[in-house]
């Protein structure tokens, strides 16, 4: 039986808050297990899930570029924040605008206006604030697909949860690909909704568009996410994205011209990256949980418009993934960020007729397969020429710092 906190809602966030500025780290430890004894009306998970979101944004913020070869992103969003500090009226903010990114990126511009102007000497706020978006909106897309069946399932969000902030989402690229980053995790939000048959996704998904251009792949899951021709022929459509997927497409898109066109140019005439192992493993994981998934699906009719949008999005997310594989750049980045779709297909295993045995042997070998790799993978990355390091790569500081120490430790990046 659960136990129940005899206290409201307002007074056992507020303690918990406090707790979270004496050790936010550690609190956010907590307030998992707090998901797991209390019952749901006696949390506000949402709230609380925001703390967990800034503990990470916190350690964000302390990020140094220490890289032997070449400086990080994290320099490069610096100097960008230096730029918005000269900005000093409308047309400047116009020019500077169209000259860093074309003015495709509306909304990410203007929070970097606003971020500059409040704390016009701290470039560290931009990290703060963008990581922790980011995974808000991946704590807050874990919350919408619990909410799958009607009333939310406390266990389901607690492993998804643990799934997504743990397992399948990297933190060193969640701060390298800021901007594509955050904006991924409010489109996961979005397509959650819409799974869900909710109002106004589109409104989050085009808030994530204005945030970086990227998620723009992802409009196929907004548009035919419930459609049944999907459903019905999803094995075509799997065949035609494998024969797309030995074409280099940013080299087809830039034929097109225009700003993206521009883009897909600039990215297919990359050749310093490289796929890598993790690349292939993320890559790899998510194939056999599609072929999984497929197998259940055969056997097991979508009785529902909601159930037939959850596969098809998973169906669909695959096929945008796969047809990048020849776009070297792109694949990296998205297979790096994909972590919300993974968290996706995890949950339609999780939520399909199998033996309860079964079901608990699958969550707790991938989540313990999936943290292990994400924390071997840090280490590596943590150890690597191109890295950053955070509160100087100390465990034991982040772990025990408080929120005016994490707020006051300062880097020159």
């Amino acid at each position: 039986m659960e136990k129940t906190i005899d206290i409201s809602k307002i007074q056992l966030s507020l303690l918990i808050t406090l707790m979270w500025m004496a050790f936010p780290v550690l609190t956010s430890f907590l307030i998992l297990y707090l998901f797991y004894k209390v019952e749901v009306k006696g949390l506000s998970l949402a709230f609380l899930s925001l703390l967990i979101a800034l503990t990470f944004g916190l350690i964000a913020y302390t990020a140094k570029s220490v890289s032997l070869d070449e400086p990080t992103d994290i320099t490069r969003y610096t100097a960008q924040f230096n730029m918005f500090t000269q900005i000093r009226n409308f047309q400047d903010f116009v020019i500077t605008v169209f000259v860093t990114d074309s003015g495709v990126y509306l909304v990410f511009e203007s929070v970097m206006l606003m971020l500059a102007k409040l704390f016009p000497t701290n470039p560290q706020v931009v990290p703060l604030f963008w990581v922790s978006v980011s995974y808000f909106f991946l704590a807050l897309t874990s919350l919408e697909l619990a909410k799958f069946n009607g009333e939310v399932s406390k266990n389901t969000f607690l492993i998804l949860l643990i799934l997504v902030l743990f397992g399948t989402s990297l933190f060193t690229m969640e701060v390298e690909l800021l901007k594509q980053s955050s904006a991924t995790g409010i489109a996961a939000f979005a397509i959650a909704k819409k799974i869900n048959g909710k109002k106004y996704s589109w409104w989050l998904f085009v808030l994530a568009l204005l945030v970086h251009t990227s998620v723009i792949i992802f409009v196929p899951l907004m548009i035919v996410g419930k459609s049944r021709y999907i459903n019905r022929y999803f094995l075509a459509v799997l065949a035609f994205c494998s024969l797309l997927s030995l074409i280099d497409l940013n080299k087809i898109l830039g034929l097109f011209g225009g700003v993206l066109g521009e883009k897909a140019s600039f990215y297919s005439e990359i050749s310093n990256w490289q796929i890598t192992k993790i690349n292939y493993f993320l890559f790899g994981v998510f194939s056999l949980f599609v072929i999984i998934i497929i197998l259940v699906a055969v056997s097991v009719k979508h009785t529902t418009v909601q159930t037939r949008t959850l596969f098809n999005v998973i169906i669909i997310s695959y096929c945008l993934l796969l047809i990048q594989y020849s776009s070297i750049h792109n694949f990296v980045r998205y297979v790096n960020l994909y972590s919300p779709f993974y968290v996706i297909c995890f949950f339609f295993i999780l939520n399909s007729p199998i033996r309860r045995y079964e079901r608990k042997v699958l969550v707790l070998g991938y989540l313990i397969m999936m943290v292990t790799v994400n924390l071997l993978y840090t280490n590596m990355y943590l150890h690597s020429d191109y890295t950053n390091a955070y509160m100087e790569n100390s465990v034991s500081r982040i772990m025990t710092s408080n929120v005016y120490s994490f707020l006051t430790y300062r880097v020159n990046n």
